[in-house]
């Protein structure tokens, strides 16, 4: 706060009345600038925070970088994945940019198949799951996946996929769950596919594809829609979004002809 001090010690007399008011105005900005920088995430019960476990906070410095493995366990199986030769918890480096509170931990869960990785390694899912809650413990690295969640994934492991499910920012890890902001979401897919890449890049291709169920269309197609310039690094390839509920800046969607199917944009229903 130099400038404010300063302005303290100014006589108008002296200065005149335009430097003094100049000084002002450096002094606002600077007070403004002090408090962005300290954009806090509200946290607590209120905002959904539970202690589910240990893992789940982060007390040390967080990264500089969004997409960083900051740790990883193993969990228990569930009845519909069995073919995961690797089961684990995750917790990464994200963004947030709904309250602009800088970079938050994040959690979520990663599977690889049985066996050893095919040549170039296991092309990688990014599974963003529907409607769970806002409160930590609806989780699904904590409370498990939903059973329909839990068969695709168990069907995308038995065809040589891996696949990493974000819970999202805000459940699991600390603060508000930003429900249906659709680049908030879409952050914390491709910040899920960095961290697994970064930590598991020997056993994984150069091959992401994302899919999303209704809450997790938006997070796929705002991690699409977003991809090109906060996350260039994850090699996309293709999205798929079922349900699709968000509405986006332009959107929504209006094709200049019917879809036929021959159109270069396919529609599919599941």
């Amino acid at each position: 706060m130099k400038n404010m001090n300063r302005l303290l010690k100014l006589n108008p007399k002296r200065f005149g009345m335009k430097s003094v008011i100049a000084i002002s105005i450096l002094a606002a900005l600077e007070l403004s600038e002090a408090f962005a920088q300290r954009a806090a995430l509200p946290t607590g019960p209120q905002w959904g925070d539970q202690n589910l476990s240990a893992f789940y906070r982060w007390t040390d410095a967080l990264p500089s970088s969004p997409g960083v493995m900051l740790r990883e366990e193993p969990i228990k199986a569930q009845p519909e994945i069995t073919k995961a030769a690797f089961a684990e918890r995750i917790l990464y480096s994200s963004t947030d940019v709904r309250w602009h509170a800088g970079i938050v931990p994040v959690s979520g869960t990663l599977y690889l198949p049985v066996g050893e990785p095919p040549a170039g390694g296991w092309p990688l899912v990014a599974w963003a799951h529907g409607t769970l809650g806002v409160a930590d413990v609806c989780a699904p690295s904590w409370a498990g996946h939903k059973p329909r969640d839990a068969t695709y994934i168990q069907k995308w492991l038995e065809n040589g996929f891996a696949v990493v499910a974000t819970d999202y920012q805000g459940l699991g890890g600390p603060g508000p769950h930003p429900y249906l902001i659709w680049e908030a979401e879409g952050h914390s897919v491709l910040d899920a596919v960095r961290a697994a890449r970064s930590a598991h890049g020997d056993k994984l291709a150069s091959k992401v594809f994302i899919s999303g169920q209704s809450q997790g269309s938006g997070a796929a197609l705002g991690a699409t829609t977003v991809a090109p310039s906060y996350a260039p690094d994850v090699p996309l390839l293709a999205t798929v979004a079922t349900g699709v509920v968000s509405t986006f800046p332009d959107g929504p969607y209006r094709p200049v002809e019917p879809f036929k199917v021959s159109s270069p944009i396919y529609l599919t229903l599941i």
